[in-house]
């Protein structure tokens, strides 16, 4: 449960769909009709110790508007019915209601039948999160500023504060922007261009100019493929020689695995064209040395800052040189496990935005574990793999602890 003082935080409720025998199959205040998402709001006020205050600021709900009559109809035969939405009743009690179709419509086009759609229900709950972020000058004035007067007080009348709206940030002018930014790039095949529009509009925490770094996209044959694979297995990488997005044929016939790697590529070109010079040094037996020399800052074409990026730098294990600060390295096993600054960040980037990633999710088992339950050792990486994280969210993705 969240705690109260977090006010700065988005609470989503997500409302049941039907009825559940024994549990939202009657009303308190009319025995023998179902519950509606008002009741529903006000068992978890009851149930909830110290009540829903502070605790709830949207209720996310099933929109079966526009369902035929015979399909509610067979459910009811089944003994199942919707949890009806009563909006005035749920704004009265300080949440919000909110519809969307959370179910699945290709499902319900082959067997009539009403599906959960997990997907769906992520997609509306990131469409909250992004309206809640950018529809508000001020963060303070959530999606449910009209209702903020019960912070100040318990019982008195206080005036709502007045909200202010941004008028530049509605989602179809964010996807006109990621169009717009996209637009003018060359991609072979063509097809590639409305996949990357696609994979931005999904994750909305893509900013479009995420996508300013890039000249095309083009799919590479066999033949054509030169990426070493000595450190990983992906099949999308950005080419800071022509700055070019470059995707293994492979990936066409595997949408899903097609998106993660466009996204890795992605955030690898973020980085630009940030290294000079790159090279391996034998140090001894069982070990050697990684070394990159950073271009000046006016020549990197990079979306990071200097700032930004030496900090992700040493969060990427690179150790600058004491006498020049464009040279970093790291010292690693001979077989150890590493990541190269470049491919960290695009891998990073992707598990950000999915949560996909089964070489970044490995590195981040780590985080399961208490620190308190760790040796020093193994702590201090747990606190850099919860900075680097921090690193992405505060200053890539924008947002603000």
């Amino acid at each position: 449960m969240l705690q109260r003082q977090h006010a700065h935080l988005l609470k989503i409720l997500g409302a049941n769909t039907w009825i559940q025998e024994g549990e939202t199959d009657l009303s308190l205040k009319n025995e023998g009709r179902g519950f509606l998402v008002s009741e529903l709001i006000e068992a978890c006020d009851r149930n909830i110790p110290g009540g829903i205050a502070g605790l709830l600021d949207v209720v996310l709900c099933a929109n079966l508007e526009h369902l035929p009559g015979n399909i509610l109809r067979n459910y009811a035969l089944e003994g199942k019915h919707p949890i009806y939405l009563d909006k005035a009743k749920v704004e009265s009690l300080e949440v919000h209601p909110v519809e969307a179709t959370l179910f699945s419509l290709d499902h319900y086009a082959k067997t009539q039948f009403i599906q959960h759609d997990p997907q769906r229900f992520a997609i509306a709950v990131k469409t909250l999160l992004y309206a809640d972020r950018y529809l508000r000058e001020d963060e303070n004035c959530k999606l449910r500023a009209h209702i903020d007067k019960r912070k100040h007080t318990a019982g008195n009348t206080v005036k709502a504060p007045e909200v202010k709206c941004v008028r530049n940030a509605f989602l179809y002018e964010h996807l006109r922007d990621i169009r717009k930014t996209l637009r003018g790039r060359n991609y072979y095949p063509a097809t590639l261009e409305e996949t990357l529009v696609r994979a931005a509009w999904e994750h909305r925490d893509i900013r479009p100019e995420h996508l300013a770094f890039f000249k095309g996209v083009r799919v590479l044959t066999t033949d054509h493929w030169t990426r070493s694979l000595e450190w990983d297995n992906v099949l999308g990488y950005f080419d800071p020689e022509d700055r070019y997005i470059k995707l293994h044929q492979s990936l066409i016939s595997q949408p899903r695995r097609l998106e993660e790697d466009i996204l890795i590529a992605l955030g690898e070109s973020l980085l630009g064209r940030y290294i000079e010079e790159k090279r391996w040094q034998t140090l001894s037996v069982g070990a050697r040395c990684y070394e990159i020399l950073l271009r000046p800052e006016a020549k990197r074409e990079c979306y990071l800052s200097n700032k930004q990026l030496r900090a992700y730098l040493q969060l990427a294990r690179m150790i600058p040189d004491p006498e020049n600060d464009l040279v970093y390295r790291i010292v690693v096993n001979e077989n150890g496990v590493f990541f190269p600054p470049g491919l960290l960040f695009g891998l990073m980037y992707s598990w950000y935005l999915t949560g996909r990633g089964l070489a970044t999710e490995y590195e981040m088992t780590l985080l399961r574990w208490q620190t308190n339950m760790l040796n020093p050792l193994h702590a201090r990486d747990r606190m850099r793999k919860e900075s680097l994280i921090t690193f992405f969210r505060t200053e890539i993705f924008g947002y603000k602890d």
